[in-house]
């Protein structure tokens, strides 16, 4: 093993004796006197680490000792120097005895780690310290101790042939001699390495191991082989030899690669490490892993001297590997001419192939050596060979651009060969043209090459050419040759110009324009040019063909152009291109469908962008479209790419349209033909017979465009709408309804309930008119009320619920199964259902039933009117928070009703005599009650246990589970409920605005289909201009600007408050917790570093500098 590391010689500084050498006091502490002091000499101010490492260094045992005499820090002699060394590493280097008995007398350990983990011992006998070394032993270091290599001291000696320190380490430890490191190298190993001849003596004769293998399985003498060191191998043969061990076996021992030491040497270039081996009985044909004998490696690595003599003792100079190659075809692969005539004079076969059928010569030529490849020609090599793939000695010239061989080559015959095809059908002058060898392709196109060959893939070379491009003069070389070529066809019918801009080089496709390329021919998969670099995105290409006048409208066989196929892959550069020179957007491919349709399907939403905002001007011609699934292109682009919706819907708006430019008045016309394309359109693209819905603001609702339907042209749209029919359907509806419920609650307040139902004692006597109380004592048998008046309420009741009951029916059977996935719609029928049932008769006297149902009918009708608040905009957050509310109350409601349920039946069983836990119901009913805070505990639990009512256990057991019931539900269920409801009116009122305009599309949306066809027709709007005085704009929005602002900034400036004050709570954290660390600090300090600074303080350097400076002063 090689050594890793040099002791590091150059990075220790070796201070003079003279030099005066600046102390640093105890614990890094220097006052201001003691800085600016003068140093008398070096020995006065020897109580700094520093000068320990110096008096290591130096042998001077009188500054460690004066050192210590002020200094009793004990640590003082294990700390360790930028180098990683304490001060007996230096004392064991330089062998200073004294050094280091003092030293440890003052505490140094003698087995501290340095760099590496090396031990002082360690070093001692690096440097062959032998005093340090055995003043260290006595000291108590361990001889065994090994660095992070895993080397001892024993491999330390041995690697620097330290025979005296070897000898010593082995009278202490005889054991160490087979100590392996971490590659498992033994100290043997390491001398044989290094070609330490006495100490390998030395190490054999302590029992040192001949056959221990290393971690590439080399025994010593594959070490001492691969050094050359042919003293160490015979040392090692001998020993075997005298330890009756067969030193054959030991000559032809094998690594983990199968290496004799033989291969070993051969490898170094040893000729007489190569001769002691072989006539020590080594095996000259022995292979290693890869076939490769010791001849084959002497001939590649080109040792000549090695070479002849493995052939003088009989090697096989025609042996061959397991890729069945001899040492001639090595030896001219790496070019060793002066090893090749070795071989041929000892009878090389100079036409043998390897397993590729690739001769010597082959080898000369596929690596260029052009004296070796005249080396072989000399000796009759033969020219017309070929390898494995049929490719001559000029394809390997021409493919690997050796021109001086393939200059050579022809000279010498080989032109015969220039047109000569390999496996592939190519030529040489195909790969120096797919490789952009213009030198190669010149010197063959001079000596007679064919350009018009075409290979296995019908490519001409220049097809190759265009395909490598890696040198353009290639390319015009073969053009300007031969024309004919510009448009033949190749791979795939491709012409050269298919091939360089599938590819992607524009250079080539510049120079094939420049010569006359034509632009309009289709490839095999009926592509132009033109077609395949919008596919493929290349923009300067594109822009090549477009100004060679190349058709950007022509069609393929999917009747796609160019734009279709740009589209479909999303570049949006190329599609502006395109439009730029006169692409039509408006044309259909087979599939009827347009460049918009496609990049829409393909989620594109670039070159969408692109097709949509081009100033061409015909963007609608694409968008008043339908596809298969009935919806329009501008419901696919809300569907699929938003971003682009959002853009098309702004560009509907014109602002500042005024025929008169002096006018004060701002026009703003607005087009809502792509959000509502209107009746007529969905009659028109009706499929089946079946009317489709077109609209785009329901799609917008569908999947949840928040921005576009706060867009301000979806918003004109609806205010639009609602001004031109939805407000007076509205309002109607409203005011017919107010009449519903006025006729509803006027008839009750006008009746009286059935006698028995009624409460008559005088409590609330004062509240009540004398005159109706002895007019209802009176008649107590029966209703008292104003006929007259009662039938004109019940009867506009009657008309007015048969009226909304009618057209809940009429919405039924229009919407069908659409109609029961409402709520709303059962509802409503209930509703006007139960308000007829109610008013069917007039003598309410003795029916409980009907009695009850108008009770019932009462609360829906006003939770309806309240559920007609919800479109107005004042009113309609409110409602919405409430019904958000509801729905989160209705999700928790099992896990309510399950306590409330075990409540009321333990409540129940532990005090059925009370009144208000009579039964399970009216016990569920009180629980519920509690639930919301009426606990009532004195009259309902206290009293019963007071009395008896409630008797022993049960009493205990209900006061514990009313406590349990006071913590789970007031404090936990009701406190979860009403988090739920705070979120839940958080996030509606951030929603509050898209909830209403939900509300308000769907509400417009159903109104408008329930017309007929006609009415429809009449009630739609395509476009609309809104007037505005300019000044008015100006000011409004200004004034809306300013409100956005100061609103804007003051929510700007409360986040940055709270992140400024998180960030200065913070930082008074870290403060305090630094604060206590740096007092931990101070107390530890003082109390270490007391006794120290006193007698530092009291030295003879300190006082004699103190002296200096009040002389001074």
């Amino acid at each position: 093993m090689l050594e890793r590391r040099n002791f590091r010689k150059n990075s220790l500084t070796l201070f003079p004796r003279s030099f005066p050498v600046r102390p640093t006091p105890p614990n890094d502490k220097i006052n201001e006197e003691y800085e600016n002091s003068e140093i008398p000499n070096a020995r006065s101010t020897t109580n700094l680490n520093l000068d320990l490492f110096w008096a290591a260094k130096f042998g001077d045992v009188s500054v460690i000792q004066e050192y210590f005499v002020y200094n009793k820090d004990k640590n003082a002699c294990n700390r360790l120097d930028e180098h990683k060394l304490s001060p007996l590493h230096y004392a064991a280097k330089y062998n200073r005895v004294e050094i280091i008995r003092s030293l440890v007398d003052h505490g140094a350990d003698v087995n501290i780690p340095g760099y590496d983990s090396i031990p002082p011992i360690s070093i001692a006998a690096k440097h062959n310290s032998l005093a340090a070394f055995e003043v260290l032993i006595s000291c108590g270091a361990k001889v065994d101790l090994q660095d992070v290599d895993g080397n001892t001291t024993l491999h330390e000696a041995s690697k620097f042939g330290h025979v005296r320190m070897c000898e010593l380490i082995l009278r202490i430890d005889p054991a160490l001699v087979n100590y392996t490191d971490n590659d498992l190298m033994t100290p043997l190993h390491v001398s044989c390495m290094r070609d330490r001849n006495n100490v390998c003596k030395l190490l054999i004769k302590h029992g040192a191991s001949l056959i221990k293998k290393s971690i590439d399985g080399g025994a010593p003498i594959h070490f001492a082989a691969s050094r050359g060191a042919t003293e160490v191998i015979g040392l090692l043969l001998d020993s075997a030899n005298n330890k009756r061990r067969k030193y054959i076996d030991q000559i032809n021992d094998r690594d983990n690669e199968r290496r004799t030491p033989l291969h070993r040497a051969a490898q170094g270039g040893y000729k007489q490490a190569v001769e002691m081996c072989v006539r020590n009985g080594a095996d000259i044909t022995a292979i290693q892993r890869d076939g490769l004998t010791a001849l084959h490696i002497a001939a590649s690595n080109g040792y000549p001297d090695v070479v002849e003599a493995l052939i003088q003792h009989h090697a096989p100079v025609d042996a061959r590997d397991f890729q069945y190659r001899t040492p001639l075809h090595l030896a001219a692969s790496f070019g060793h001419t002066a090893v090749m005539i070795i071989l041929m004079q000892s009878g090389a076969d100079i036409n043998s192939t390897d397993s590729r059928r690739r001769t010597p010569l082959l080898f000369a030529v596929e690596k260029g050596h052009l004296e070796a490849a005249k080396f072989l020609l000399q000796y009759h090599a033969k020219v017309d060979i070929y390898d494995d793939q049929n490719k001559s000695c000029l394809h390997m010239a021409a493919e690997c651009c050796h021109h001086e061989v393939l200059t050579f080559l022809l000279n010498e015959g080989g032109k015969i060969f220039i047109n000569e095809v390999d496996t592939y059908d190519r030529t040489p002058l195909h790969y120096a043209a797919e490789e952009g060898f213009y030198n190669i392709a010149e010197i063959l196109i001079e000596n007679g090459a064919q350009l018009e060959l075409n290979d296995g893939d019908d490519n001409t070379p220049l097809h190759l050419a265009c395909r490598g491009a890696v040198n353009t003069q290639t390319v015009e070389l073969l053009c300007k040759v031969s024309p004919s070529l510009l448009n033949s066809l190749g791979e795939r019918s491709r012409t050269p110009l298919h091939i360089a801009v599938s590819y992607g080089h524009s250079t080539v496709v510049k120079t094939l324009l420049e010569n006359g390329a034509e632009t309009e021919k289709r490839d095999g998969s009926y592509l132009t040019p033109l077609e395949i670099a919008a596919s493929k995105g290349h923009q300067e290409i594109l822009e090549c063909l477009l100004n060679s006048r190349a058709s950007v409208n022509s069609i393929n066989f999917h009747g796609e152009t160019a734009l279709h196929i740009a589209a479909a892959t999303g570049h949006a550069n190329s599609i502006k291109l395109l439009l730029d020179h006169g692409a039509e957007v408006s044309f259909v491919n087979n599939e009827d469908r347009t460049c918009l349709d496609i990049a829409i399907e393909n989620m594109r939403k670039d070159a969408a962008m692109v097709i949509v905002t081009h100033k061409q001007g015909k963007r609608d011609l694409i968008m008043r479209r339908v596809d298969e699934q009935g919806r329009t292109v501008m419901q696919n682009l809300i569907r699929k790419l938003p971003e682009v919706a959002e853009t098309v819907m702004s560009s509907c708006i014109q602002h500042d349209i005024v025929e008169d430019p002096k006018s004060t008045n701002k026009h703003v016309s607005y087009d809502f033909t792509l959000l509502d394309p209107g009746p007529s359109f969905e009659l028109e693209h009706r499929k089946d017979g079946i009317y489709l819905n077109n609209n785009a603001l329901q799609t917008m609702i569908h999947y949840k465009r928040t921005n576009l339907l706060k867009h301000e042209l979806t918003k004109k749209l609806l205010d639009v709408k609602w001004n031109r029919i939805g407000s007076y359907v509205f309002y109607l509806n409203l005011v017919l309804y107010l009449l519903f419920v006025f006729g509803l609650t006027s008839y009750i307040l006008n009746i009286q309930p059935p006698p028995e139902l009624r409460y008559q004692n005088g409590k609330f006597i004062g509240l009540i008119n004398p005159l109706d109380v002895n007019r209802s004592s009176q008649n107590v048998t029966d209703y008292e009320l104003d006929k007259q008046r009662s039938n004109g309420y019940r009867i506009l009741v009657i008309i007015l619920a048969s009226v909304n009951l009618t057209k809940e029916v009429y919405q039924m059977m229009r919407q069908r199964l659409r109609y029961f996935a409402s709520l709303g719609s059962y509802f409503e029928l209930l509703l006007y259902g139960s308000a007829i049932f109610f008013m069917s008769t007039m003598n309410h006297a003795n029916d409980y039933v009907q009695w009850t149902v108008g009770s019932i009918t009462i609360f829906l009708a006003y939770f309806a009117l309240v559920m007609q608040f919800q479109r107005m905009e004042i009113f309609g957050i409110y409602v919405l928070m409430l019904k958000s509310m509801l729905i989160t109350i209705l999700k928790v409601v099992l896990v309510v009703f399950s306590l409330i349920q075990g409540f009321a039946l333990s409540f129940y069983m532990l005090a059925p005599n009370e009144s208000v836990l009579f039964n399970v119901p009216i016990a569920w009913i009180k629980v519920l009650d509690m639930m919301i805070g009426e606990i009532d505990y004195r009259s309902v639990f206290i009293d019963g246990i007071e009395s008896g009512r409630i008797k022993y256990p049960h009493g205990i057991m209900v006061l514990i589970m009313l406590v349990v019931f006071m913590f789970l539900m007031p404090i936990l269920v009701m406190n979860l409920m009403i988090g739920l409801a705070i979120g839940d009116i958080d996030r509606v009122q951030k929603e509050a605005s898209l909830k209403r305009l939900t509300i308000q599309v769907e509400f417009l949306d159903d109104l408008e289909r329930s017309f007929p066809y006609r009415f429809r027709k009449y009630c739609h709007v395509e476009n609309a201009i809104h007037h505005q005085n300019r000044f008015w704009a100006v000011l409004e929005t200004m004034l809306h600007e300013g409100v956005t602002t100061e609103k804007h900034k003051a929510e700007s400036f409360e986040k940055q408050s709270e992140q400024l004050r998180d960030i200065q709570e913070e930082l008074s954290n870290h403060k305090q917790q630094l604060k206590r660390i740096g007092q931990l600090l101070d107390s530890l300090l003082k109390s270490s570093s007391k006794g120290s600074n006193q007698s530092y303080l009291k030295s003879p350097s300190i006082t004699y500098n103190k002296q200096r400076l009040a002389g001074n002063h």
